[in-house]
């Protein structure tokens, strides 16, 4: 037993851009395709953070359609893992049209999360 969970440690450490934080495995795709982060050089389809649900705390994604080019182009300038400063107007309006898109998404039951074939 304590075999299958070392392995399963080594895997994420790996690849550890390719999950999130819970250990579900992330699209490669996203809503959005693949796009370069121009700080760290490493590839976002996801760019997550949170948000309350249900009367719990569930992790979204912030690269959503909704999203307008200069939006798209401002978060990849942004550090990954550095947080949202919502006293920051473009900041705040990612945030929330990420939160509206999960909101919806959420209620037709379905992951906030792009899932591999969606449309």
């Amino acid at each position: 037993m304590a075999e299958t969970a070392s392995k399963k440690e080594s895997v994420l450490k790996k690849n550890k851009g390719m999950y999130r934080r819970d250990g579900s495995k992330k699209s490669a795709r996203g809503f959005l395709g693949p796009i370069t982060n121009k700080v760290s050089g490493g590839t976002m389809t996801e760019f997550a953070t949170d948000m309350q649900y249900q009367g719990k705390t569930i992790d979204i994604p912030t690269m959503v359609p909704t999203l307008s080019k200069s939006e798209i182009e401002y978060m990849r300038n942004m550090k990954p893992g550095a947080g949202w400063n919502l006293s920051n107007q473009i900041e705040r309006t990612i945030v929330n049209k990420a939160r509206a898109h999960a909101r919806k998404r959420l209620e037709a039951g379905k992951s906030p999360f792009y899932q591999d074939g969606e449309k």
